[in-house]
């Protein structure tokens, strides 16, 4: 379980590849990521602090999806260049096109599978609060988002 929180700057990752899988010699993951609930997809690059049996990534708090629960995070090898998917100009076979055509790709493909994790997502929308004064009865009516 990957604990990631939106409202922080910085924060680290750990994680341990499914199996020994040689990298590509980038220095960045791809972090494909599935909102559980409501099913919306996106993904977000990672900077490789450290690789040894574990690997280590630090992520930009901004990069974090919204702080909507669970997720489920493929963490993915790449090359570091997000390319669109453009369906007639995808140079993919149809069994290995097995992402949303907005996501993205990485080089050819989006990188070989190093994991898939669970994620929680916490954090701050900066949601700020709103006063609603009635103009004709000076009644004062505070609303509270999540």
């Amino acid at each position: 379980m990957i604990q990631l929180d939106k409202s922080r700057e910085t924060q680290s990752v750990v994680f341990w590849p499914s199996e020994a899988i040689p990298f590509s010699g980038s220095s960045q993951v791809n972090f494909v990521w599935n909102q559980d609930y409501n099913q919306q997809t996106g993904s977000f690059l990672g900077e490789i602090v450290s690789r040894k049996s574990w690997i280590v990534v630090s992520v930009s708090g901004s990069d974090v999806p919204a702080p909507t629960g669970l997720y489920t995070v493929e963490i993915r090898d790449t090359d570091g260049t997000l390319e669109d998917l453009i369906w007639n100009l995808a140079d993919l076979d149809w069994e290995d096109a097995d992402t949303d055509w907005n996501v993205g790709q990485a080089g050819t493909g989006l990188g070989t599978l190093l994991t898939t994790e669970r994620a929680m997502i916490s954090g701050s929308n900066e949601v700020s609060l709103t006063t609603y004064v009635s103009p004709n009865e000076n009644a004062k009516y505070t609303t509270y988002t999540s």
